[in-house]
This record gives structure tokens, C-alpha cells and sequence, in this order.
């Protein structure tokens, strides 16, 4: 850089500044600053050097943002494939903040050109993103678009390898792109690691903004998150004072063998005892007799399923919603099925009563007390339709033995419903904007929430109030799912990460981050440490919440994944998706498999099964390892 360029940088500092005196010395004493200049910049580090040409771009003029840009964009396409995957990620939000610079400072037809210039490379991944920034055409827009909000209170990190720096830096001092390194300064966090490029490089595989810095992530992914199942409160041990019955028969050697044995399994649950899941703490409710000898019934009659033996599905069409129809669920013993519709409305199709109307089979109903027929032979209507909402509803779920039902709405309201009475039984108010998603306990009792106020909140049926608010997504909280022990909740959202919280304290002790668009569903395995996510870009990520790591990357799909679930015992994950279509994959994927993006159906693919029309909203897994899924059939367009 000249001398003059220089000078002019640092005059035009001191007079933004106010420095009057030191403006006035320095246009004296030119020739001898220059010298304490150089001086400086031979001692100073490379990142002072950034900070301290910063001001520079304003006298390079706004066409500088294009040419820089594009100079930048065919080296890293040219050089070699190993720094290539490390330093592709960093294109984007370069891409962002020279637009918002051109923006900022009124160069409104510069902007327009810059866009239209670099828009298309990015669309593949970022559409969403491109699009809303395509609206920001003002100084004024930048302070009110959520996405550039984002980026500019937020630092990206990137992590590279000290090859790929020194070359991107050198690269950069060479040609005197000086505006794209005071962003790469001023906007970015660049993580340099002394290893081998391809090491790194899945760190940077769409890498998006958290608003946590590398040390807080850090920290959150060293918490220790109890992820096995829930263990019940030891009895308390019996005193020595005052033995049992059976114990005072026991002679002491024998009593204290038995105290050391108890020791040393207390010991060794311990050890394990982040394997095993957490004592609970929490207050659950306690499954009745009749439940659990159904569940034991259930276990006896499942079916094993693996890679060779693949479950079979059996696919409840709706036909005639007008594309008023928002969500599906069925029930655990599925004996009902709930559908959720944007005329504010909630229908509920009792499938066993139909079953006896239809064929007169002597199927055992799911509640006692109800009629097969009239005594005039007639049979009474085997729908329900629930009306109390007044807006959308987008979500509804059953509740884990089918006698209640849980309503998220448009109205910024949840909604319990009594299936006994056909009745609206509380309604819960708290979250600011539409609720999108909800979900009850595996135990029943609480059930969490998931709104567009960019939180989600945990309640309690027998309480209004919501009992803890998790809060720290940048977007929309779009999906929620509670964890099979019922201590941590997981919340997929629109600013493309999921989340776990610990319900006991409402802090995240997970942050996990790889997909390109919003998060649209979730899963848990039933062993509790594996969470598959599925996104709007077709892909689905299988993360292992232990160290918050991500294990695979699967793609096959062509629309967004609208549904996630695994088989009772683990080891499959059935996937619904906008391309109508339902895939099974591996439940737990492959060691060597990719967890990068790759081209084409991943290897974990065991089986596809398209339908014609007709988008798959819905997929789980019966107790007895059957497959449901549903979807609402769409007309083709008439050519």
C-alpha cells in the first residue's frame, strides 16, 4: 500500500474521531510518522495489520467489493481440493457483509449489481437466507432483516489449518484486498489449527451462526449430559440401628458381606452412571398396572427387525383437505389417528370402532365402557371434531396412553383436550407469537413447545404457567422433542441448529450444528444417545449428544424431511419426507460412515417406498415395530 494511501487512511480516522490536535501534528510531521509507521508495521502481528488498514475500503470506491470478491472466489475454486473444502465456506458470509457494506454506505445500485453478480453460487444452500437479504436495499433494512441482524452481531468461525491461512492472507496482502480483509478482521473467527487440512475441514461443512464463541461451545459440549434411561430413587438403605425383619435373622459376618457387595455396586453404577441416565429427580407420574402389562404384551408380540429384515408400512392417505391440512399423529396403540387443519379445527378418527362397524369383528375396543352398536342397530359416528382454537393449528400429539391430546395453534396458545369427553380442558397461554410444534413426555405429565418467539417452553397438565422458557435460538424454534428419559429436551430451529436442554435447570448443555436450511423434524433413539435431525434441504444428520459430535450424514431425499423415527429396539430410522416417499436407514450408521455432505443416496439406505402423490407427513413406529405413516394426497397439476 502507498504511503499517501496510508496517510489518508489514518487522517481520515482522526477525524472521525475528533482528534483534532493529533490530525493537525501528523499533517506536520508527515515524514517522520511515516517512519514510526513502518517501524510499527514491521514489529505489529498480522491481525494488527488487518485492524489497521480497516479503514481503507472507503478509498478504494464500492466497485471494489465486486472485483476483490471475484478475484478471491476463482482462487479458492482453483486451488487445490485439500484447502478448497476449508476455504469454500468462508465465500458466503464474505458474500453477506460486502453486500451489507454497499448497503450501509448507500451504494444501493453497486449493492444491486453485487447481488445479481453472486447471488446464483450461493442459492443452492443459502436460498432462503439470499432471498431475505435481496430485500435489504436500505440503510435502514439492515437494522430491521433478522438475517442481517444476525450477521452482523454475530461471528462466524471457521476452522483452518495453518497452511490454508498463510495462503488465504498471503493471498489477500498480495493483490491489496485490504476491504476483505478488515471483514475477514472485523466480522469473521477464523480457528487455526496446526493439522492436516481434511482434519479440519468437517468442522467447516455449513458451519452457521450460533451467537456463542468457540470457548462457550466448548464449554457447553464438555457438560456431562446423562443420556441413559431413566433410573428410579434407590430405596433407602436399612440402618444398622434398626435392621428388617429378614436381616435380624442374619448373622453379622453375613449381614456385613452384604453391605460390602451393595458398596461395590453402588460403585460400579457410578462409573457408569452417565451410561445408565440420571436418579430421577424429577416428579413423573406412575404408569398404571394395565399400561405396563400392555407394554409387556407389546414386547412379547414385537417384531426384530434389521437391515434384513426391513418392517412393513401401512400408509393412511387423507384425501379432500383442500391443503387445509397442517399435521398427523397417531396414537401409541394406534387406535387413533388426529389430524390437525388449518380452519382452526381438530378431527379424531377412532380406527378400532371403525374396524367393528365395517366388518363386525369382535376387536377389543381401546377404552372400556364404549358401545360397538345402537340397539337399533345403527353405529354411532366414529369421528370427533374439536373446535376451540381460534387460528391454525399446526401440531397436535397424543398423549403416551391416548386419553389426552395436546393442540399448538396460530392463536399463541396450547391446548389440552380430554378424548374421554370430546372437551377442551385448559388452555395454556404464555408463548408471544404462533406456536409451531409440541410434544408430550414419554411419561405423559409435562409436554414442551416450540414457538415463533424463538423459544421453547416446558409446562406441566396440571399448571397454566410454563415452568421453564429455553431461549437462546437466533430464529424461529420450528420442532421440539423431549428425550427418552424425560430430562432434556431437543429444539430444532429456523437459524439451522439444534439444541439440548436440561429441563432440571432450563440451561443448553448441547449445541449441534451441520444442516444448510431450517431444522423440520427430530428423533431419539431408544437408547437415548443418538438424535437424528432431519432439514429442508433433504438431509439427516444422526448426532451423538455425548459429545454433541455429528456420526452421519444421510441424503437421498428430494424435499424436506417432515418426519423422523426409530424402531423400538434401535436399529432402524424411518424418514417422511416432502418427495413423497418414506425411506429406511440404518439406525445406527456404519462406522467410516460420511459425515460430510456427499452426492447421490447415502450408503445407509436400505429401502425406498415412494407414493404417487401424496407427501409424507407422518412416520412411527408401533409398539410392535409396525410402521405408520400418513400424508395428505395432491392432485398433479393438470397439464
Amino acid at each position: 500500500m502507498k504511503d499517501k494511501e496510508v496517510d489518508g487512511a489514518i487522517l481520515k480516522y482522526l477525524k472521525k474521531r475528533g482528534y483534532k490536535a493529533t490530525e493537525s501534528k501528523l499533517k506536520e510531521e508527515a515524514s517522520l510518522e511515516d517512519v514510526v509507521l513502518q517501524s510499527d508495521a514491521d514489529s505489529a502481528s498480522l491481525a494488527n495489520q488487518i485492524l489497521f488498514y480497516s479503514a481503507v475500503e472507503a478509498a478504494e470506491g464500492p466497485k471494489a467489493y465486486a472485483s476483490s470478491y471475484s478475484a478471491l472466489t476463482q482462487w479458492v475454486h482453483n486451488t487445490l481440493e485439500c484447502y478448497r473444502c476449508e476455504l469454500s465456506p468462508l465465500l458466503y458470509p464474505l458474500f453477506v457483509h460486502s453486500y451489507l457494506d454497499l448497503v450501509t454506505r448507500a451504494h444501493p445500485k453497486h449493492a444491486q449489481e453485487f447481488m445479481s453478480a453472486f447471488a446464483a453460487e450461493h442459492e443452492v444452500l443459502h436460498l432462503s437466507e439470499v432471498q431475505a437479504l435481496q430485500g435489504v436495499t436500505l440503510p435502514s433494512h439492515v437494522h430491521e432483516s433478522e438475517v442481517a441482524k444476525s450477521y452482523r452481531t454475530n461471528r462466524c468461525v471457521f476452522r483452518l489449518c495453518q497452511s490454508s491461512f498463510e495462503l488465504l492472507i498471503s493471498f489477500l496482502h498480495d493483490r491489496d484486498f485490504m476491504i476483505l480483509l478488515s471483514i475477514i478482521n472485523e466480522r469473521l473467527n477464523l480457528c487455526v489449527y496446526d493439522s492436516k487440512p481434511e482434519l479440519a475441514a468437517p468442522f467447516n461443512d455449513h458451519h452457521p451462526i450460533t451467537g456463542h464463541s468457540v470457548l462457550e461451545r466448548r464449554e457447553l459440549a464438555s457438560k456431562k449430559v446423562y443420556w441413559g434411561v431413566l433410573r428410579e430413587t434407590p430405596p433407602p438403605e436399612p440402618t444398622a440401628d434398626a435392621p428388617s425383619s429378614e436381616e435380624g435373622a442374619q448373622p453379622s459376618a453375613k449381614r456385613q458381606k452384604v453391605a460390602e457387595d451393595g458398596k461395590a455396586a453402588a460403585d460400579a453404577a457410578t462409573s457408569t452412571q452417565e451410561e445408565r441416565g440420571p436418579t430421577r429427580k424429577i416428579n413423573l407420574p406412575t404408569l398404571k398396572e394395565e399400561v405396563k402389562l400392555k407394554e409387556f404384551e407389546d414386547v412379547r408380540k414385537r417384531v426384530a427387525l434389521s437391515a434384513h429384515a426391513l418392517p412393513s408400512v401401512c400408509f393412511y392417505t387423507f384425501l379432500n383437505t383442500n391443503g387445509g391440512l397442517n399435521s398427523i399423529d397417531v396414537s401409541d396403540d394406534c387406535s387413533l389417528v388426529s389430524a390437525a387443519f388449518r380452519d382452526s379445527s381438530i378431527r379424531v378418527w377412532d380406527l378400532a370402532r371403525n374396524h367393528r362397524t365395517i366388518f363386525g369383528s369382535g376387536v377389543g375396543g381401546r377404552r372400556g365402557g364404549e358401545e360397538e352398536e345402537e340397539e337399533d342397530g345403527s353405529s354411532r359416528p366414529h369421528t370427533t371434531h374439536l373446535v376451540g382454537h381460534s387460528g391454525a393449528v399446526f401440531a397436535n400429539k397424543f398423549s403416551h396412553d391416548g386419553t389426552f391430546l395436546l393442540s399448538a395453534s396460530a392463536d399463541c396458545t396450547a391446548r389440552l383436550w380430554s378424548l374421554h369427553t370430546n372437551t377442551n380442558v385448559v388452555c395454556y397461554r404464555g408463548h408471544n407469537f404462533p406456536v409451531w410444534d409440541v410434544d408430550f413426555s414419554p411419561m405423559g405429565f409435562y409436554f414442551a413447545t416450540a414457538s415463533h418467539d424463538r423459544t421453547a417452553r416446558l409446562w406441566s397438565t396440571d399448571r397454566i404457567f410454563p415452568l421453564r422458557v429455553f431461549a437462546g435460538h437466533l430464529s424461529d424454534v420450528d420442532t421440539v422433542k423431549f428425550h427418552p428419559n424425560s430430562t432434556y429436551v431437543a429444539t430444532g430451529s429456523s437459524d439451522k441448529s439444534v439444541r439440548l436442554w436440561d429441563i432440571q435447570n432450563g440451561s443448553c448443555v448441547r449445541i449441534m450444528t451441520g444442516h444448510t436450511r431450517a431444522i423440520s423434524s427430530l428423533a431419539f433413539h431408544p437408547n437415548g444417545r443418538i438424535l437424528a435431525s432431519g432439514s429442508k434441504d433433504g438431509s439427516i444428520i444422526v448426532w451423538d449428544i455425548s459429545s454433541g459430535s455429528k456420526m452421519a450424514s444421510y441424503t437421498g431425499h428430494a424435499g424436506c424431511v417432515w418426519s423422523l423415527s426409530f424402531s423400538q429396539e434401535g436399529a432402524l430410522l424411518a424418514s417422511g419426507s416432502a418427495d413423497n416417499s418414506v425411506r429406511i436407514w440404518k439406525g445406527q450408521p456404519s462406522k467410516g460412515a460420511p459425515s460430510g455432505k456427499t452426492t447421490g443416496p447415502s450408503e445407509e439406505l436400505l429401502a425406498t417406498f415412494p407414493t404417487k402423490h401424496t407427501p409424507v407427513y407422518f412416520n412411527r413406529f408401533s409398539p410392535r415395530n409396525l410402521l405408520i405413516s400418513a400424508g395428505v394426497f395432491c392432485a398433479p397439476a393438470a397439464q
